[in-house]
């Protein structure tokens, strides 16, 4: 199964196998709990520049039978490490505003012209307009703006109360 953590980097003990070869033994918190992993390898040698006490990262990887063990037991294979600052910016592809035809008016489509200006980047900005009442939904993207997708859009969004989706 795939799995995505996200936490700052508490402690990282570094040795050799008996075989010689490299580990890390690396502490994960977020609010909530903690966790302890193991990267041997080729996994160490690709991540080795993330595990620092301090950092903020967030970590992709698989639950799985462990490997060179004929029981039962399952270990966590990191398949991928991000700082969490630069997630933002390197992951997130589209946000889709999902708004209703009523809600629709000419102040807020002025007020998120001013937000995409003020915010450009890489992100496709998509809408959903909808109509409850009669069942029906347009989506549309706009050839003009990418934007970054700031936390000054989502609080916006989110006072207004209106839906989005980051992907």
């Amino acid at each position: 199964k795939d799995i995505t953590v996200s936490g700052i980097v508490t402690a990282v003990k570094k040795g050799t196998t008996k075989n010689g070869k490299p580990f890390a033994t690396v502490s994960i918190e977020d609010y909530t709990d903690s966790f302890k992993t193991t990267i041997f390898s080729d996994s160490l040698v690709n991540f080795a520049n993330y595990l620092s006490v301090g950092y903020l990262l967030m970590i992709k990887g698989k639950v799985q039978q462990k490997q060179f063990n004929n029981s039962q037991e399952l270990e966590f294979k990191i398949t991928g490490i991000h700082l969490l600052s630069e997630v933002r910016e390197k992951l997130v592809k589209k946000i889709q505003v999902k708004i209703t035809l009523s809600a629709l008016s000419e102040k807020i489509i002025n007020e998120m012209q001013q937000l995409a200006e003020a915010n450009k980047g890489k992100t496709l900005l998509k809408f959903c307009v909808f109509d409850p009442v009669e069942k029906i939904s347009v989506e549309l993207f706009s050839r003009k703006y990418r934007i970054n997708v700031s936390h000054e859009i989502t609080e916006y969004l989110e006072r207004l109360d209106i839906e989005y989706k980051i992907e």
